[in-house]
């Protein structure tokens, strides 16, 4: 199994700043792939928001989308 092998039964982690529902610009900055605490794979896709579109989904919580200039992964 390669490295994406079983990635559509992937959780996400409870750290970091993900990407929330919305219509956003950004730019790819970095592409890590690391190991975590239980020795499996991951990869994290580290990428500012450099413009969020008003016509973009909205997060179901009530949390606001990303701003200009925040970090997303």
């Amino acid at each position: 199994m390669g490295l994406f092998g079983g990635i559509a039964g992937a959780k996400a982690m409870n750290s970091g700043s993900y990407v929330r529902p919305g219509h956003y610009l950004a730019r790819i900055d970095n592409v890590k792939v690391a190991t975590n605490r239980k020795n499996g794979q991951y990869v994290a896709i580290e990428m500012p928001c450099l413009h969020a579109y008003p016509d973009g989904e909205k997060p179901a919580d009530g949390s606001p989308g990303h701003r200009p200039g925040e970090a997303m992964s």
